[in-house]
């Protein structure tokens, strides 16, 4: 499947949506889907893109090019203020899947998901209406890739080391202006990112070497919470006011006023000076409570649910470590309900049997995680050629189409680790539609009608 990103980016337009939308195109080939951005913008805007798949393009023209960038895609995500309303279903009836990325509750979009990553997004009045559904807050905050994971070193005990960054969007030099003001009142060194482009490695490394950072409110807070770097901010425009209310009420950024307030160099001089160790600690640890760097997979991950993709996952064996994890998805109501035998399961009792299945040789457990979380337990016994097959998923991640794909890499598994089993057969109660279909679309057939335990059970096989 394909996701078709369009933005716009570049000289008074900023480069904010350049990069949350790079964050996306990363996340969406991390799990497993195609992308492209189709940016309307200038040559440093591009130059941001390097590497990935890319078009530059006048796209709300919606003439033969834009249709052409979305012939294919299942997936159309709009990141953009100057798109007008007539676009969205436009694209909508393109795509399967339409996500709108909004920061100020802009338009009534049509059905699909709207995404707003600010800290304080849920504050704003979006309406509710059939077929629309929002990813609110800054748990979808879409970062580049480089920000998914950061390590902060310590923070030291007095600042000597200042990094000024206020966006592209700083063309009368204000940073630079700062920069020279700092320097002329504190004994420290200054790095002042003007509103020429850096990579994302650049502006980490340098995040993660500073003490304290001035900054714009916007995307870049995010970089710096996940960084862990105490941040005084300073407003551009107005579409920053969600980050200013959100990161100050949660006591996270300390502001220093908008970029024409007269006041301003006295009030950074101001907070600098009262920034204390414990304080800057203090700082910190809240921006990265409220921001861990995953919020581009976490969109990734609930838009393809939506079109109906299932989430990647990875499957080992399963280990002691596991036990409880399963024992308390075993003892699930869902999955209770479904076994022939349909009682709880006393902890002693799992605790013994799973330690003895670790052990048996005709066994083959494994469990399956995404993102490393726990997401489903798939169980094979083997005796003379036959196996038989069980599974369960958490309730995390049931509903999202991952059993089919699941078991069909356990089978190929299992076929591997025992070249005698020439075929797997699985019990499923006939009004089990879900599992039925699953099995189903995992290469299982229906064989017969069969009572165990005096349940009437279907017995399905999938053979080498």
């Amino acid at each position: 499947m394909k996701a078709a990103i369009f933005t716009e980016g570049g000289g008074k337009k900023g480069y904010g949506h350049v990069t949350r939308c790079l964050a996306l195109y990363h996340a969406f080939r991390e799990r497993g889907a195609d992308a492209e951005i189709i940016l309307d913008g200038d040559a440093a805007a591009a130059g941001l893109l390097s590497g990935a798949r890319h078009r530059l393009l006048n796209w709300r023209r919606k003439g033969p090019e834009t249709l052409a960038a979305l012939r294919g895609a299942g997936i159309a995500v709009v990141d953009s203020y100057l798109a007008p309303l007539s676009f969205f279903p436009f694209a909508a009836k393109k795509a399967r899947v339409l996500v709108c990325l909004d920061d100020t509750n802009r338009l009534p979009y049509p059905p699909g998901i709207v995404v707003n990553g600010a800290v304080a997004a849920a504050s704003l009045p979006y309406r509710r209406a059939p077929g629309l559904s929002y990813l609110l807050g800054a748990a979808y905050a879409p970062l580049r890739r480089e920000f998914w994971n950061c390590k902060r070193p310590a923070v030291r005990r007095t600042i000597g080391r200042v990094l000024i960054t206020l966006g592209g969007a700083d063309g009368s030099g204000l940073a630079e202006k700062i920069a020279a003001f700092i320097k002329s009142e504190f004994k420290v060194h200054v790095t002042a990112f003007g509103a020429r482009r850096r990579s994302a490695a650049a502006v980490k490394r340098e995040m993660l070497r500073s003490d304290v950072c001035i900054t714009a409110c916007g995307q870049t807070t995010y970089e710096l919470a996940v960084c862990g770097v105490p941040f005084i901010g300073v407003g551009f425009a107005k579409n920053q006011r969600l980050n200013i209310k959100g990161w100050t009420g949660r006591r996270a950024m300390k502001f220093a006023g908008w970029k024409d307030d007269k006041n301003l160099f006295g009030n950074i001089k101001k907070l600098l000076s009262g920034l204390s160790r414990g304080e800057r600690a203090a700082l910190a640890k809240r921006a990265r409570e409220t921001a861990d760097g995953g919020g581009a997979l976490r969109i990734a991950e609930a838009v393809l649910a939506a079109y109906g993709a299932p989430p990647v996952f990875t499957l080992r064996k399963a280990a002691a470590r596991d036990s409880r994890k399963i024992f308390n998805l075993s003892n699930s109501p869902e999955v209770r309900a479904n076994s022939i035998s349909t009682g709880e399961i006393e902890w002693a009792t799992h605790r013994r049997w799973f330690a003895a299945k670790l052990k048996q040789p005709g066994s083959f457990f494994l469990v399956a995680e995404i993102d490393g979380a726990f997401a489903a337990q798939l169980r094979y016994d083997v005796t003379e050629g036959e196996a038989l097959a069980s599974v369960s998923i958490s309730g995390l991640f049931r509903g999202r189409g991952l059993a089919a794909p699941l078991l069909a890499a356990g089978n190929r598994k299992l076929f591997a680790a025992f070249p005698s089993a020439r075929r797997i057969n699985a019990f499923i109660r006939p009004d089990n539609k879900v599992s039925i279909k699953a099995f189903e679309r995992a290469g299982y057939k229906f064989e017969k009608r069969v009572s165990m335990n005096e349940v009437r059970l279907g017995k399905y096989a999938a053979k080498r």
